[in-house]
């Protein structure tokens, strides 16, 4: 039998059916006046005629529902095992099932966040993204993003916070959700969630959310005060516990009351950093990302390939460092006499080897916070018959 696959002109003709060419458009459709009834009613819409009523076929998580071959089909919201996704095809067209939707159960309802964590800079901008789906014949009226401020209690509209005002947007893009937060500071460290509602009064959110960590930008050697903060009166005179990525800590540095203090801060003192009262230890604080900037050290330059390099081999060396930032550039020198000269600006120094290139180099990392030097590598290659052989690299 023919199927619109095998059809060339405008219209394609199978059996009674009559279909555009290569266009077989069905679509499961809901009534959206019958989603909160006790029948909820799917349709199988189509453009094809027929001279005589269409075949459907119906299915169900993918199988087959017997006995259901009629455009439209009832779903009882009462019972589980109507619960699912629902598509359908026709009689000679098995082949052209669309995309299957949800129509019932809490399979349909769902937020999925782009990210579990973020960590973003103290006075800069970040992105919260979500993506979101609910059953067939609901609309949502409305959609935003919300902390807990206290339990048992409605969501609040992020953008309505004051403490939020001008810092927050919102971008929509059918399903996809995101919210957008300017001017990031500590009290914004904490974990949002999405909430949406359609126009049946049902509402959905999606726990754990995002938690987002703020970082504080700090430079090796300079002093740092981390401050611990309660917004009710303590008595007693409190203790104060500082924890660094969940564990106590026990530093060197010093703590005063509800202070800590880095002095000086080293780079080893990078991370998450929470406090608590000692007692409430089950209640810490909002983390504070600490990041300590520092200039490249451990600055070292290996070549490739090693050991003994002939002439007129390709030599390839490169520069490698440890910074926070990370090193933006690299600057290559060649000894020539008491001078050095400057060869190249790059990460990596290619070479084929002639005797104008054998000699002493180094290299030299730089970040926004400083510069190292790495050690003297000498580079030339093997020796020729009758000249005396000498190791290709040699480091000083």
């Amino acid at each position: 039998m023919l199927s619109c696959y095998d059809c060339k002109n405008e219209t394609c003709v199978t059996g009674h059916i009559i279909c555009s060419t290569l266009a077989v458009d069905l679509q499961v459709t809901v009534d959206p006046d019958t989603v909160t009834g006790y029948r909820i009613k799917a349709t199988c819409s189509t453009s094809c005629r027929g001279t005589s009523p269409l075949y459907y076929y119906w299915y169900r998580n993918g199988q087959l529902l017997q006995d259901k071959h009629g455009p439209d089909i009832y779903i009882y919201s009462s019972f589980s095992k109507y619960e699912g996704n629902y598509s359908c095809t026709m009689k000679d067209f098995e082949n052209h099932r669309p995309t299957a939707v949800c129509i019932l159960g809490k399979e349909c309802w769902d937020v999925t966040y782009s990210s579990e964590a973020i960590c973003a800079l103290k006075g800069s901008s970040v992105n919260i993204s979500c993506s979101y789906k609910h059953p067939a014949g609901h609309t949502p009226t409305s959609q935003f993003w919300f902390y807990e401020q206290q339990s048992n209690t409605e969501p609040e509209d992020l953008s309505l916070d004051h403490t939020y005002e001008r810092r927050v947007e919102y971008k929509r893009n059918n399903s996809d959700h995101t919210l957008r937060l300017k001017d990031l500071t500590d009290e914004d460290a904490r974990e949002y969630f999405f909430r949406f509602e359609t126009d049946k009064g049902q509402k959905f959110i999606r726990k754990p959310g995002v938690t987002l960590s703020i970082t504080t930008v700090v430079t090796e050697g300079e002093r740092v005060t981390l401050t611990c903060s309660t917004t009710c009166i303590l008595s007693n005179n409190p203790t104060f516990i500082w924890y660094k990525h969940s564990q106590p800590v026990t530093t060197v540095h010093t703590t005063d009351k509800n202070h800590l203090y880095l002095d000086p801060v080293n780079s080893s003192d990078s991370g998450l950093y929470t406090c608590a009262v000692r007692g409430q230890m089950g209640s810490p604080s909002a983390a504070v990302t600490l990041s300590v900037r520092y200039h490249p050290r451990n600055t070292l330059v290996s070549v490739s390939p090693s050991g003994e390099v002939e002439e007129g081999q390709s030599v390839v060396l490169s520069c490698r460092s440890q910074a926070n930032p990370p090193a933006q550039t690299y600057i290559w020198y060649k000894k020539r006499g008491p001078e050095s000269v400057l060869k190249m600006v790059a990460e990596e120094l290619n070479l084929t080897l002639t005797s104008s290139d054998e000699g002493l180099y180094h290299c030299e990392a730089h970040n926004e916070v400083g510069s190292q030097n790495s050690s003297v590598t000498e580079v030339h290659f093997a020796a020729c018959p009758g000249r005396e052989t000498a190791d290709p690299m040699k480091t000083t």
